[in-house]
């Protein structure tokens, strides 16, 4: 079955910049560490960035109009783009890039150890403004992803990806993955 959504990668307003403010004041006091590369690899080089974990955190930091706001576009963006059959797990971090963070090496999100993520996203919570770098990019597409506060991308987690690096300020962004049976 020919499928032409199948690498979409999918950009849409999300939330407003006082609930991603909001969801970033709420995530103040939680623990941040050193983000690592599939099982543990911190390769500077290829990843420098710091992570955290949102997985007894997410209703509480996102609130739940935010949560069922994004895993409705999530939804929706599978059933239009890629019909991925998912299990209705989901994982969500939150990185945060400061001068000088990337993660330089070109991915997939799709690993050993992630081998059941389906659908993968990310939201910008930092206004555009408040960063340099730090693009999101993708093989897939020559223009980089959105940088407007709240917006939500959305792509299929084989699609291969690359964030650069920051140059100034802080960017902040929620990160997470739709999990699903694994691919066959």
């Amino acid at each position: 079955m020919d499928n032409p959504q199948i690498t979409a990668i999918r950009q849409q307003p999300l939330w407003t910049p006082a609930e991603c403010e909001a969801i970033v004041a709420r995530s103040a006091g939680l623990p941040w560490q050193r983000a690592r590369i599939n099982a543990g690899d911190s390769a500077p080089d290829a990843r420098d960035t710091e992570e955290c974990s949102l997985a007894t955190a997410a209703h509480s930091v996102l609130g739940q109009q935010a949560l069922h706001s994004l895993l409705g576009a999530l939804q929706q963006a599978n059933r239009r783009c890629w019909q991925a059959h998912l299990s209705g797990d989901l994982e969500l971090n939150l990185l945060r890039y400061t001068d000088g963070a990337h993660y330089r090496r070109w991915h997939s999100d799709l690993f050993e150890e992630a081998c059941t993520r389906k659908v993968s996203f990310t939201v910008q919570l930092s206004p555009a403004d408040s960063y340099l770098g730090g693009a999101l990019e993708f093989v897939e597409s020559a223009a980089p992803a959105s940088r407007q506060q709240g917006d939500l991308i959305v792509f299929p987690s084989f699609a291969v990806h690359r964030v650069a690096p920051v140059t100034e300020g802080v960017r902040i962004a929620l990160v997470g993955w739709l999990h699903g049976p694994s691919f066959r």
